[in-house]
């Protein structure tokens, strides 16, 4: 099942070592074990830093990370493949944005749950 987590995020930069955070909803993995992500980056001035993180949860309200990724290129897609069961019943994505002026991008971005054997 795909979950669109995000539609059209704007996020403005902060510097390094505190990036702006920003969470997604959480996506009910229901009888699924397996997930991938992918998302969508629009830079509207400047240079931005953006890692997303894909977390777990079983109670909605102590996240766990799985796993990340960094974008290297804004704009730009990224898709991230995950093959690992997840115990959890939960996921969203975290945002963390850096830049050196407050500089922002758009953000799109969606989950995909599937069942493996």
């Amino acid at each position: 099942m795909y979950h669109a987590v995000t539609q059209r995020l704007a996020m403005a930069g902060a510097p390094s070592p505190n990036p702006a955070q920003e969470f997604t909803r959480a996506a009910a993995l229901e009888a699924n074990n397996a997930v991938s992500f992918e998302y969508w980056l629009i830079s509207t001035d400047g240079t931005v830093s953006v890692k997303v993180f894909l977390e777990g949860s079983n109670d909605l309200c102590n996240w766990v990370y799985i796993s990340d990724s960094t974008s290297g290129t804004v704009p730009g897609y990224t898709h991230v493949a995950l093959t690992g069961v997840l115990p959890w019943a939960y996921v969203r994505l975290r945002y963390e944005v850096t830049s050196a002026s407050s500089d922002q991008v758009f953000i799109r971005a969606g989950i995909e749950a599937t069942r493996t054997a």
